[in-house]
């Protein structure tokens, strides 16, 4: 391997730990740094793979999704109709080369929205590149889990302390932060996709002889990240783990090495630490509390004049006029307030999300587009389960589909109430468990029968010979 593909590999995992840390990445100006380094990654894998004379293949599929949403992202900001004047609030209409044909209806959000499409393309052909070795497949891995657990640590450790904000700011972000998400509902979406990395490194380490240190590490970083997820006061993201964990452990646990499953003093003193810390965390920063009353307050929200239900409905009114290509990757926050004047004043506030995925790609991509989302999406996920059953993959591949199922699951999930994939770092992340789903994993030899026999007979004429003597 080259200098530059390596220098790619690890930049990538730099950007895997920036990406949640820079406010999940949810702030323009950190989505532009994170784009800039990943744009760096992918010129140096290019320099790589020019330097190494190869061109790695890639699965025809996802890689036709990607190439059609790129060209209608790309077709959608250079055949603009207007852009939007925030000053005066109303479209500007701009010079377009194809009047008859769809265009954008805010050039500037779409060109911000491609950039940031186009570099997630690459991450996810760089990624089934970098996993096809065994090494940094697992380095990937460790880097992925540590990154989450940092932010798990950062989070409740604001918890133990009752910080009124996320440590080194001094504005007040309310209660709803969580690490270094400023909204509580992306940080329950960002743990749901780590604890089964975690999860997965446990039983690996599990299936290791002498591995004491290892499995007393992660079995505390799993179990804080899940304490973590409860901790956290989003609902959603409460009531998808609750679901998914039964779900990971049928088949994460299955792979455990039950012969080697022994657990030293050492590593059941720091599980008991861990614990007891966790419980601490949760009665002194009230956040057993201020769950509960969340949770109190559902049935009273759950009325005709619940903003979020208002949303959904001004959606489902939106979507015939987006057609078949949508008013414009980027473009929700600006046309959505045009579509709820028969709301008059039921619904206030900016919305710069839909708070529902699938309604506000449909919105943004039309119908064509958002059917290919769907296709390299639930494809993804459809292979990643169909891989994780396969008797004759390695056990490390196994798991790790199986973990990449799971997480790739619970921002589906999530994305039926909020808008998890509108945030970089999550974004990012799922692209990276897409990439899994789809690399070609290592599969184990199995000894032919006849081959199997003849080795058993040599065996015991062997043994034979041996005894004359």
């Amino acid at each position: 391997m080259t200098f530059f593909s390596s220098a790619s590999r690890w930049l990538l995992f730099a950007c895997l730990v920036y990406s949640p840390w820079a406010y999940g990445s949810t702030r323009p100006w950190t989505v532009e740094i994170l784009n800039a380094w990943l744009l760096t990654c992918l010129v140096l894998q290019a320099m790589g793979w020019i330097v190494e004379k190869r061109f790695p293949r890639f699965p025809i599929l996802p890689s036709a999704c990607l190439i059609l949403l790129l060209f209608e992202s790309g077709w959608m900001y250079y055949n603009a109709h207007s852009y939007f004047d925030d000053a005066f609030e109303q479209f500007v209409s701009i010079p377009h080369p194809f009047p008859n044909l769809p265009g954008s209806c805010d050039k500037a959000a779409t060109l911000f929205t491609l950039q940031t499409q186009a570099v997630m393309a690459g991450v996810f052909w760089l990624v089934l590149d970098l996993v096809s070795n065994r090494v940094w497949k697992r380095r990937l891995w460790l880097t992925m889990g540590l990154a989450g657990l940092s932010i798990v640590l950062l989070g409740l450790s604001q918890r133990a302390f009752q910080a009124p904000s996320i440590f080194w700011l001094k504005e007040n972000t309310g209660s709803s932060f969580f690490g270094a998400y400023r909204y509580h509902a992306n940080a329950g979406a960002f743990l749901n996709l780590i604890w089964p990395v975690l999860a997965c490194l446990l039983v690996q380490s599990w299936r290791k002889k002498d591995a004491n240190f290892e499995r007393a590490f992660w079995c505390a970083a799993l179990f804080l990240t899940v304490a973590g997820c409860f901790i956290n006061t989003s609902r959603g993201a409460n009531a998808i783990t609750l679901v998914l964990l039964p779900l990971g452990g049928l088949w994460l646990l299955p792979k455990l090495n039950w012969g080697k499953a022994s657990m030293s003093i050492p590593v059941r003193l720091v599980i008991a630490l861990v614990v007891l810390a966790a419980i601490a965390i949760a009665i002194w920063g009230d956040a057993t509390i201020k769950a509960k009353m969340r949770w109190e307050h559902l049935d009273s929200e759950l009325n005709m004049d619940n903003l979020r239900l208002l949303v959904y409905e001004a959606c489902l009114r939106t979507i015939p006029d987006a057609g078949w290509f949508g008013f414009g990757p980027g473009t929700f926050s600006i046309i959505f307030p045009f579509h709820t004047q028969f709301l008059g004043d039921r619904i206030f506030g900016f919305w710069r999300f839909a708070h529902e995925d699938y309604l506000q790609t449909v919105i943004e991509y039309g119908y064509a587009g958002a059917a290919v989302w769907a296709i390299f999406f639930f494809s993804g996920l459809a292979h990643a389960l169909r891989r994780s059953f396969q008797a004759m993959i390695r056990t490390s591949d196994t798991l790790m589909f199986r973990a990449s199922s799971l997480a790739l699951l619970s921002v589906a999930l999530h994305s039926l109430v909020d808008f998890p994939l509108q945030i970089a770092s999550i974004l990012f992340y799922v692209t990276v468990f897409l990439a899994v789903a789809w690399h070609r994993p290592d599969v184990q030899i199995q000894p032919h029968p006849a081959s199997q026999n003849a080795e058993t007979s040599k065996a015991a004429a062997k043994t034979r010979l041996t005894s004359n003597v």
